[in-house]
């Protein structure tokens, strides 16, 4: 069984909750950043290495290499059995050595290099995006509280890929572009120090709770669940279908956020800065937007249909932009609406449709759909934007991926025939059974989420 939750084993650990959710913002932060910054830097790294766009997309895709690989899984599955923060500090240090090497790459003109620093980069951020769920749940499953966590982690990584966006700015500040990316290091540096800020609070957590408080004693792994790929053969059907989702989601805001600035920048003829302003824009309402959504969806029994809502508007903003000379803030302004909801309702979908032993093996599968798109993507997006010479095909694709993903949202509605995510007490659900598992003989935990969750 993975481990259960802190504030719900001994109440006085429930003040340290928003601490360790500062740690669960933080934690990613500096990964997020230069996963976006490569977007911000696009024009004076092709200029430097003199690379075609095809090329700078395989740079792009080589951070979700490591997502093939099944890397999310193992960090995934490593959570759900081990202490967390083990887990966290290792891969946090992977993002520091993987940039330094990118950047000293970048400096120095050598591509090989520089999609080698990425991969490493990636092996490190790839698990970063599955430890904040981890530690929401862990955290704050007990208080019903977990979509609200999770909206704030969203609103945080919304703040890290605007800052990653814009970053040029603090480089060209700094007194160059090439400082673009040291200052993308010193955000890596920042997480992983956040990183050892966590294992501090839980390695004195666990130590402080009696064994008859805490019944997860972390000396072993609880779980009786098969391990590897085996675990993903678990997972209910239901969270297949938003795996499916995800893909369509994730697919072109990735792609479109790889190329967005030079979209902007040719088909609107403004200046390089500028575009990258406007670029951030998709990023700018879910600070403010994303924990209030998670607070209305902790309590909300119409999820899916706030996600149809949101994904229509999606698909009409990337026909705005590829097939009209409209202004960029109208379909920009669009995305940033989706960006405030489908995040969050897909992270909190876990917790209701998923047993709270394999939430770890879920989140790093929604990674891994999540990286697909990229790897496969990034060079095609630029091919066919060498081959046509301009973007219009590759928004209508993201267009006709968007409405693939409204029509995933109709077809999990329908699927969903126990309402496990249109119920109301969907956070009365998590505490009861938080209390049941919390209650029983370790050896027969592992049943208890999935009864809770259908009898919610």
């Amino acid at each position: 069984m993975g481990y259960t939750s802190f504030a719900c084993s001994c109440p006085a650990w429930g003040q340290k909750r928003y601490l360790v959710l500062c740690c669960a913002l933080l934690i990613p932060f500096g990964t997020h950043v230069c996963f976006k910054m490569a977007s911000s830097i696009e024009m004076y790294i092709m200029d430097g290495m003199e690379i075609t766009r095809e090329q700078y997309g395989v740079l792009n895709s080589a951070v979700s290499w490591p997502a093939l690989m099944l890397v999310p899984v193992a960090a995934g599955y490593f959570m759900d059995t081990r202490p967390t923060r083990y887990a966290v500090v290792f891969f946090s240090f992977l993002p520091v050595l993987g940039h330094l090497m990118f950047t000293l790459a970048v400096i120095s003109n050598n591509y090989t290099h520089a999609v080698l620093a990425r991969f490493i980069f990636g092996i490190g951020e790839s698990a970063m995006t599955v430890a904040p769920g981890i530690i929401c749940l862990q955290w704050f499953r007990s208080e019903g509280q977990i979509a609200m966590a999770l909206g704030f982690v969203e609103a945080s990584r919304s703040l890290a890929n605007l800052v990653g966006k814009v970053s040029i700015n603090f480089g060209l500040f700094l007194g160059g572009w090439e400082m673009t990316l040291w200052f993308g290091l010193a955000m890596c540096v920042l997480s992983l120090h956040m990183s050892f800020l966590y294992f501090i609070i839980e390695s004195n957590t666990e130590q402080q709770l009696d064994s008859s408080d805490f019944i997860s004693t972390k000396s072993r792994p609880q779980s009786n669940r098969s391990c590897g790929v085996k675990c993903m053969k678990q997972l209910p059907t239901l969270f297949w279908m938003f795996c499916i989702l995800n893909f369509f989601y994730h697919s072109p805001k990735h792609l479109f956020d790889s190329v967005s600035a030079d979209f902007i920048y040719e088909k609107w003829d403004v200046e390089w800065t500028n575009a990258i302003w406007l670029t951030s824009i998709p990023y700018s309402l879910p600070l403010l937007l994303a924990p209030i959504v998670g607070y209305v969806l902790d309590w909300t029994s119409y999820r899916m249909a706030i996600a149809t809502f949101a994904l229509v508007l999606l698909t009409a903003a990337h026909l705005i932009l590829g097939l009209t000379f409209w202004s960029p803030l109208l379909g920009l302004a669009m995305m940033s609406v989706t960006e405030s909801c489908i995040p969050t309702i897909l992270s909190f979908s876990i917790p209701l449709i998923v047993p709270y032993d394999l939430s770890g093996v879920a989140f790093g599968v929604y990674t891994i759909i999540e990286k697909f798109g990229k790897v496969v993507g990034d060079p095609l997006v630029g091919r066919i934007r060498d081959s046509y010479g301009d973007y219009v095909v590759d928004e209508s694709i993201f267009a006709a991926m968007a409405f693939c993903a409204v029509l995933c949202c109709i077809a999990i509605i329908v699927m969903d025939s126990e309402k496990l995510l249109s119920s109301d007490i969907a956070g009365t659900a998590v505490k009861m059974c938080d209390t049941a598992e919390r209650h029983a003989p370790i050896n027969d935990r592992t049943d208890i989420p999935e009864i809770s969750y259908r009898n919610a």
